[in-house]
């Protein structure tokens, strides 16, 4: 008996479906991209560790190493890891080796820009000399509330930078030692874990809330300028940090000249000497500087800038910067990290 009423079946595409690639790591995605709290690739390494539930010297030793293009270690060894590890602030920064780590790790992970959790992008205008600090700081209100909301713990690359002494969120001093072993932490080690001591294990965190930032830090005690000129830094240096993908192009080494001689112009009509005097500097330094022979760290930057009352992305902008006027110069002093100067070594007269 024919049926009265024909049946419609759903049809089938045949096309050969796309299925997007896959990364060999978690696509962990960074914190605070595009904010002054950007997580550090020394954070992000941590993290990715975590996540995969290994320390993070076998996470580097057995998956990110064999795809470095150049050699940091010559075997897998715990000797050759060491060495890695004491040279973790080369990571957070502009060399070859941050180049490697963050091409293995886009490769590894199918995340882009990871570039922008290191300083890379002001390799050109930004020496490398003073400019991380060798042990982790952190802020122990961040832990904290971080942890109670539920939130990813991370470390941010603004934490690792030398000129930064104070957290721009809760404007107190950042934390140097660990409330529970009272010892330093390295910035990266076999053991690291984001919030936790990489010696003892014990949280770096505390409890809420607090009353004052005396009670958050072993720091010494600083004046009140010397607060004010610590969280002006932190503003600044966070600007620059969050507006890097604003930039088209890294910014030239020729900018900071250019900029230097229109301050120059502006505040001493061009007297090198004066200008140098007002601003504690060198004359001969500061000539280098003018004519693009050398660069300054990022102390002497930050310096200028506080002095001028102008920010570090006006000061690598010579075009806007023209248009400013200089009337006044401030007379206020910024605190300078202090610089470790190697011991002299003994001579032998014989």
């Amino acid at each position: 008996m024919l049926a009265s009423v024909l049946e419609t079946y759903e049809s089938w595409d045949l096309k050969k479906v796309s299925i997007p690639s896959r990364s060999h790591l978690y696509q962990l995605e960074p914190v605070g991209i595009r904010t002054p709290m950007v997580e550090s690739l020394t954070g992000y390494i941590e993290r990715l560790a975590e996540a995969h539930c290994i320390p993070p010297d076998v996470l580097i030793s057995r998956t990110i190493t064999p795809l470095l293009k150049q050699i940091f270690l010559k075997s897998r060894t715990s000797r050759d890891l060491r060495s890695l590890f004491d040279r973790a602030t080369a990571i957070n920064g502009t060399g070859n080796i941050v180049i490697d780590l963050v091409q293995a790790l886009q490769k590894l992970t199918l995340i882009e820009d990871l570039h922008l959790l290191t300083l890379l992008f002001w390799s050109e205008i930004i020496p490398t000399r003073n400019l991380f600090r060798t042990q982790s700081a952190w802020c122990t209100v961040c832990y904290e509330e971080w942890r109670l909301a539920k939130q990813v713990i991370y470390k941010p690359l603004l934490w690792t930078i030398n000129s930064v002494k104070v957290c721009p969120l809760h404007k107190i001093y950042l934390c140097l030692q660990c409330p529970h072993c009272q010892q330093e932490l390295p910035l990266l080690s076999w053991r690291s874990r984001p919030g936790y001591c990489s010696k003892c294990g014990g949280w770096l965190g505390m409890n809420l809330p607090v009353k004052s930032s005396s009670e958050l830090t072993d720091c010494s005690t600083l004046s009140k300028e010397e607060l004010h000129s610590q969280t002006w830094i932190v503003e600044v240096i966070g600007e620059l940090i969050s507006s890097t993908p604003s930039f088209n192009s890294p910014p030239a080494k020729e900018e900071i000249a250019k900029s230097l001689s229109l301050v120059i112009n502006a505040v001493t009509n061009g007297n090198i000497a004066e200008f140098a005097r007002l601003m504690g500097i060198p004359k001969n330094t500061l000539w280098m500087w003018q004519t693009g022979k050398a660069l300054p760290v990022l102390d002497i930057l930050l310096k200028i800038c506080y002095r001028l009352e102008i920010s570090l992305l006006d000061l690598l902008k010579p075009e806007q910067l023209a248009a400013k006027s200089f009337t006044k110069i401030s007379h206020k002093t910024i605190r300078r990290s202090p610089t470790l100067r190697a011991s002299p070594k003994l001579f032998d007269a014989n």
